[in-house]
């Protein structure tokens, strides 16, 4: 156990302004996106952090599902490379979507926010002309 794990997470990580901007701009879009959180059952502040994001996304529109699922049931679902393990996803979608690993703070909130975004409009932000390069490449790209 790290000296990290007894640190006491805040109330509200999501300011209330931010909160209600998110709802404004979820409650507008046209569908919902979903957002399945694979966590141990550790207590590390990692572990601690990702569940309290989540939630309180979730808990800001009913158009983001948040579901929570336990190491075991994310070995038998997607199989994510790491946990904490956030996967953006959108009803019926059969295109990839983003997947966070690790703990939404910072600019990867905001990147996660713009995730579900674009999930729940089902489209991307992206000119034609990077597709049309990404279709060029052979092998995976990890973006760290």
């Amino acid at each position: 156990m790290s000296n990290t794990d007894n640190m006491k997470l805040p109330d509200i990580l999501i300011p209330t302004e931010a909160r209600a901007a998110l709802r404004q701009k979820f409650d507008s879009l046209p569908g919902p996106a979903e957002l399945p959180v694979y966590h141990e059952d550790s207590q590390d502040v990692h572990t601690r952090f990702a569940i309290q994001s989540a939630r309180e996304l979730g808990e800001s529109s009913d158009k983001i599902k948040v579901f929570f699922h336990n190491a075991a049931e994310a070995a038998s679902l997607h199989a994510p490379e790491g946990l904490p393990s956030l996967l953006v996803t959108s009803g019926g979608a059969e295109r990839p979507l983003p997947r966070l690993m690790g703990t939404p703070i910072g600019q990867e909130c905001v990147i996660l926010t713009h995730s579900l975004i674009l999930a729940a409009c089902e489209e991307s932000d992206l000119s034609n002309k990077p597709p049309s390069v990404l279709d060029h490449l052979q092998d995976h790209r990890y973006l760290l």
